[in-house]
């Protein structure tokens, strides 16, 4: 029975399915899970980025003055705001693009290129970016549980995020130079 399992183990997890990507540093199997996670939020899209931006201003009330369409609005109105609504809606799409886009390289990046350029004239810097990550990845952990978003879930978000964000940040320091 051992060996069987063991067998069919192997073929569900071959050697090179732990093999960092050269682009990224991110293995498929990190992929899969991070792809796996975010289908389960994408089903709830609405719901679940209004919930996330809250989040965020929760912990960085000082984000909500950049967003001229809702920056006075105060906390408890902001689920029903519609302009908060349209942008969460706009961050879900460019995270489904992300994530759909993981094992795609030149369009992860044309997406994430383009993100950055579109941000900087709005004064985000990296620093934004990277506090997006972390609220992302701990409403990751309260909207899915421990049991699926576990350490190596928790890994693989985190080294995607930290990916993604560098060619962000990279756009938006090029752009600013131009």
């Amino acid at each position: 029975m051992g060996f069987v399992v063991s067998k069919l183990w192997s073929l569900r997890s071959p050697a090179d399915y732990d093999e960092p990507d050269p682009a990224t540093g991110i293995t498929p199997r990190q992929k899969d899970i991070v792809q796996n996670t975010w289908k389960i939020v994408r089903a709830e899209t609405r719901k679940n980025g209004i919930q996330f931006f809250i989040k965020f201003f929760e912990t960085f009330p000082e984000y909500q003055k950049l967003f001229k369409g809702f920056a006075n609005v105060p906390m408890s109105e902001l689920p029903q705001n519609g302009k908060l609504l349209g942008h969460a809606l706009s961050v879900m799409y460019a995270l489904n693009s992300i994530v759909d886009n993981l094992y795609d390289i030149e369009s992860l990046l044309q997406v994430l290129e383009k993100i950055g350029v579109s941000h900087q004239p709005r004064n985000i810097d990296g620093s934004h970016f990277q506090n997006l990550a972390i609220v992302l990845i701990n409403f990751l952990k309260e909207a899915l549980g421990p049991r699926l978003m576990n350490p190596a879930a928790e890994e693989a978000w985190r080294k995607s995020l930290e990916v993604a964000n560098s060619v962000i940040i990279k756009a938006l320091e090029d752009t600013k130079e131009t």
